[in-house]
C-alpha cells in the first residue's frame, strides 16, 4: 500500500500483481456503526494492538471510518473482483493509463485533471449531475493498486453522497471508476485524474471545454516539471492531447 508521501514519487512505478485475494476484505468487511462503537470484526483491533501502528495509508483509512455509515457497497466476491480487474485490464495499461486502441475504437477522448484527494465537493456535484443527466445511476470503483487487506472493489450509486464516501474512503488510493458497460471512466491516482469517454460527457464532468482543461493541466505540469521534459504528468498531458 502506498503511503501518502510515496504516491507522488511512485506514479509511474509498476503496480504489481492485481490478482484477487480471498482474504482481501477480511478486516474491512464490516464497518463501524454511526456511533463509532468499534470494529465488529475482531481482527482489526487485534492487528493494531499486536503489530503496532499499521502503514499510514491503512491507518488513515481506519481513522476515516470510525464515525461513518456505509454508503458504498463492498464487492467481496472473488470471482466478481477478478472479472472487474480483467475488464479494466482491457481498457488500460499499467491499470491507470488508457490503451490507445480502446480510445480510438470508441472515439473516446482523455483529459488529465489535477488531483487533490481525487474529488472536491464541487467536483463530485458536477460529476454526479453530468452522469445522471446522461442516464447513469450506478458505477463500479476498482482499485488499481494492491490494497490487501482493505477492500479493492466497490459498487456505488451515482449520488453526491456515494461520491463523497468514495473520496473519504479511497482518496489516498489509486482507483478506476466506470459503469458496467464501460461507457466512460475516471482513472484516479495521487497526481492526476484521467476523465475518459465521449467528449461531451467528459466536458460536462469536468465543467469546462476540453481545450481549456488541457491547457490548464499542461500549464500546471510545466510548473512542476521545472524544465524536465520527462516529468510524468507533462508526458501524460502531451500523450492524450496528440491522440
Amino acid at each position: 500500500v502506498l503511503c501518502a508521501g510515496e504516491g507522488f514519487a511512485a506514479v509511474d512505478a509498476p503496480l504489481g500483481n492485481m490478482t484477487g485475494d480471498s482474504r482481501q476484505d477480511t478486516t474491512a468487511a464490516t464497518w463501524h456503526d454511526a456511533k463509532g462503537v468499534g470494529w465488529r470484526h475482531e481482527c482489526s483491533q487485534k492487528q493494531s494492538r499486536s503489530s503496532g501502528c499499521p502503514p499510514c495509508s491503512i491507518w488513515w483509512w481506519v481513522q476515516g471510518h470510525c464515525h461513518s455509515v456505509q454508503l458504498m457497497t463492498i464487492v467481496s466476491n472473488l470471482g466478481e473482483i477478478e472479472d472487474y480487474q480483467a475488464r479494466i485490464g482491457e481498457m488500460t495499461e499499467d491499470r491507470i493509463q488508457f490503451r490507445t486502441n480502446w480510445l480510438r475504437q470508441r472515439g473516446w477522448c482523455v483529459v488529465p485533471v489535477e488531483d487533490g484527494m481525487h474529488f472536491s465537493a464541487s467536483d463530485s456535484e458536477r460529476i454526479v449531475l453530468a452522469l445522471q443527466q446522461a442516464g447513469y445511476d450506478q458505477c463500479i470503483a476498482i482499485a488499481t493498486e494492491p490494497l490487501d487487506p482493505l477492500p479493492q472493489c466497490y459498487r456505488m450509486s451515482i449520488t453526491v453522497e456515494d461520491f463523497a464516501e468514495f473520496n473519504q474512503t479511497c482518496g489516498l488510493f489509486w482507483f478506476l471508476i466506470t459503469d458496467e458497460d464501460r461507457s466512460w471512466a475516471i482513472s484516479c491516482n495521487n497526481s492526476y485524474d484521467l476523465f475518459a469517454g465521449d467528449s461531451k460527457l467528459v466536458e460536462a464532468m469536468m465543467g469546462k471545454a476540453i481545450p481549456a482543461a488541457r491547457e490548464e493541466f499542461e500549464k500546471f505540469s510545466r510548473q512542476l516539471a521545472h524544465g524536465d521534459p520527462d516529468y510524468l504528468p507533462l508526458r501524460v498531458a502531451q500523450h492524450y492531447a496528440e491522440l
